[in-house]
């Protein structure tokens, strides 16, 4: 467990280890009982010790009346999940099995998003998928799983006796609360299997590798492998399929700004893909420009036929340039000019104004 709580910690567990081994379930009832009126969480603990004592229907009802009260408590969620998947393991005919496997991915699948961060929640959801021979989810929810570094317990070291004989069972020892050493029960293991990386595993990644382990005698490594190439994409994979595209060696983000180009383009710019909506508009207005201009041009040929004044060019040439609406034709000021110099001059003053 990541975040210790009221019902999830290493007390409840050695308490539940505690009365799975000697079988005292009415003493872990008559407690949880008590527990549950202050707190309603540990209803799921309680269900749990009458799953033990084959009370399953009164376990159940427990866990009923408690979700009504605090529907997305995760310990509950994950117990209900345990329980569906163990009933389906002893179900009689495969649709009741598949009945109850739906159950029980409907019950993890709630409790992983209750509980997001917990490791048990996304293992219940794993176990489940490989219950239903469903192995790609079950392999994609088995990489989601959130993995944490195994911490040892703070506790001393006893000196390890000469000889000792207990006549205690391997699955009576809780690896989480016993802290005496594994070398001497190494003699009950095949000496083949004790050079195994999973004897190091501790925790989480151990309890994930049993999940692993379980689809790999149920379907074969090899068919693991095929399974997991579909699912998945290995870094060595993607190495070598970027080597093989052929892109250039000296593409990076400064060259090339869209992912996938085969060629970099100029200050680094990505290739435009036209947009046809874009593409229609500036036809439109294309075509506009071009009306544009042809009526420039027939305004142009219009000024082209009235007419145009002669003037002196710099060399005494003349030049044809074109004449405003208001200016005056130099040949009626030519004309005004002459007729103005027929005329006859004004007549003398004979009498002269005196001085006064």
């Amino acid at each position: 467990m990541q975040v210790p709580n009221a019902v999830s910690n290493h007390l409840t567990t050695g308490l539940l280890k505690y009365f799975h081994t000697t079988g005292r379930y009415a003493s872990g009832i008559n407690l949880f009982e008590k527990l549950r009126a202050q707190n309603i969480e540990v209803a799921s603990l309680l269900a749990k010790v009458l799953f033990m004592g084959n009370e399953e229907v009164q376990g159940v009802r427990t866990l009923h009346e408690a979700l009504k009260q605090s529907p997305v408590d995760y310990v509950m969620l994950d117990t209900q999940a345990e329980f569906l998947l163990k009933k389906a393991e002893t179900a009689v005919t495969p649709d009741q099995k598949d009945e109850r496997l739906h159950m029980a991915l409907g019950c993890a699948d709630r409790s992983t998003i209750a509980a997001p961060s917990e490791f048990g929640t996304w293992a219940r959801l794993a176990e489940v998928y490989v219950a239903m021979e469903d192995w790609e989810n079950a392999l994609t929810t088995l990489n989601s799983c959130p993995m944490f570094t195994y911490q040892d317990k703070d506790s001393p070291v006893m000196p390890e006796p000469r000889d000792i004989y207990l006549p205690t069972l391997p699955e009576t020892r809780l690896d989480e609360i016993d802290s005496e050493p594994e070398s001497r029960y190494s003699e009950q293991v095949d000496p083949s299997l004790l050079n195994l990386r999973a004897a190091a595993y501790r925790g989480t990644f151990k309890h994930a590798y049993s999940i692993l382990t379980e689809m790999t005698s149920k379907i074969g490594w090899d068919q693991l492998l095929k399974i997991r190439s579909n699912v998945f994409v290995m870094e060595d994979e993607y190495r070598e399929k970027q080597d093989t595209t052929g892109y250039p060696k000296n593409r990076n983000a400064s060259t090339d700004a869209l992912r996938g180009t085969p060629d970099p383009t100029t200050n680094g710019g990505a290739p435009e893909v036209e947009d046809p909506e874009e593409k229609d508009e500036a036809a439109e207005d294309e075509e506009k420009d071009d009306e544009e201009e042809e009526e420039d041009d027939e305004v142009e040929k219009a000024a082209d036929h009235e007419p145009r004044a002669q003037t002196l060019a710099p060399n005494g040439g003349a030049e044809n340039i074109e004449r405003p609406s208001s200016a005056v034709d130099p040949e009626l000021v030519k004309k005004d000019n002459e007729s103005v110099s027929q005329l006859p001059p004004p007549p003398l003053l004979h009498h002269t104004i005196p001085y006064p």
